[in-house]
């Protein structure tokens, strides 16, 4: 799985920073987190194609993690992509997502579909899920959770005890019961497979416990970081997290690692709110747009 980070800022872009962006790269698919204005640029300048994109996620319809959307479908359209788009997000999605494309003259979009949800599987493949997680945000808002399936291993004495064909070996290793003399193999009896590795992005929300359920079993969290926590009370206010909060989810579900993003455009850069987070969970980053991860 790859990470790639084309958007980081809060409420208006920097000249080095773009509004919400995240491109999950997994199992030959990408999935596309949140959809800020000037993302399809960004998506250029790292040499991703756009074509790829199959999934976009939708945490809320606030200006920076949306505005994107109607140029980046216009351009799929352009490259003529063979698939039809899934669009995911909260409550009034698809309301909001007509009245953006009606708002202007186009040549076109490219086939999508758009669908609403609060809770819940949102899609998978035999090698990943992604469901949404509601938040608590001034407008309705939903966090993505993508759970990775480790290869299933294949117990070999056994299966050659009972002499099963290492021909039917790849669909047991698959997750599929096979039937061989007359009997059924199933695959949790002659497999054995490790922990899916989870994913979390908080977006925009309040802290909470519902982030302590909602990241319960992550073992990375991509989460919002908007203010140091000595404006823990503006961070209330207009419901979002400080980098101290967004640690202390990480440190209480014990996480393996945290990566911030989000911050406020009043502080010139994200040194202090780095340092507050890793007093709490010293394996925090600071994600810069392009900044990439490769997840093993």
């Amino acid at each position: 799985m790859k990470i790639t980070f084309l958007g980081t800022t809060c409420t208006q872009p920097t000249p080095s920073r773009n509004h919400s962006g995240i491109l999950i790269e997994i199992d030959g698919d990408a999935i596309l987190l949140d959809c800020g204005e000037g993302i399809q640029r960004q998506l250029r300048v790292a040499k991703k194609r756009i074509t790829k994109i199959k999934h976009i996620c939708v945490s809320h319809w606030h200006g920076d993690h949306c505005l994107g959307l109607p140029g980046l479908l216009s351009s799929m359209a352009s490259d003529q992509i063979s698939h039809k788009v899934q669009i995911y997000g909260p409550e009034k999605s698809k309301l909001f997502l007509s009245h953006m494309l009606q708002g202007f003259y186009s040549h076109g979009v490219c086939e999508h579909d758009c669908s609403e949800h609060e809770q819940g599987t949102l899609f998978k493949s035999r090698m990943y899920s992604v469901s949404a997680h509601k938040l608590v945000h001034s407008v309705p808002s939903i966090g993505f959770k993508i759970t990775v399936y480790k290869q299933r291993k294949i117990i070999k004495d056994l299966l050659e005890s009972k002499r099963v064909p290492t021909t039917l070996w790849g669909k047991l290793q698959q997750g599929e019961t096979v039937k061989f003399d007359g009997k059924m193999y199933r695959p949790e009896q002659y497999t054995v497979q490790d922990d899916p590795l989870i994913l979390c992005y908080i977006a925009d929300t309040i802290m909470g416990d519902h982030l302590y359920t909602f990241c319960e079993d992550a073992d990375i969290i991509i989460s919002e970081s908007t203010f140091l926590h000595e404006h823990v009370e503006k961070a209330k206010e207009v419901y979002h997290m400080t980098s101290q909060q967004a640690a202390m989810v990480a440190h209480h579900v014990n996480a393996k690692r945290l990566i911030l993003t989000h911050p406020s455009l009043r502080y010139k850069n994200t040194k202090r709110l780095l340092e507050e987070a890793q007093v709490i969970f010293p394996n925090t980053m600071f994600a810069e747009d392009f900044t990439e991860v490769n997840i093993e």
